[in-house]
């Protein structure tokens, strides 16, 4: 479900023109309260396609590294 999500609003976010990948990645990172700067380095780059993959793969690991929580 999280990854349909992500799916979904990162193709609205590619549809707008005025934004890069990177800004998509950081929207779409901060939207969800992922933690943009440790999945970056996860990934090795800040594309919002890969974060999709990244995501996936985490359904079955333990995502709470790339959780944000707001104190």
């Amino acid at each position: 479900m999280l990854v349909k999500s992500i799916e979904k609003r990162v193709q609205e976010l590619n549809g707008n023109l005025e934004l890069s990948l990177d800004d998509i990645f950081y929207t779409v990172c901060q939207e969800y309260n992922l933690n943009a700067v440790v999945i970056e380095e996860a990934l090795g780059c800040k594309c919002p396609f890969a974060l999709i993959g990244f995501i996936t793969t985490l359904k079955s690991a333990d995502p709470g590294n790339y959780i944000q929580y707001k104190y």
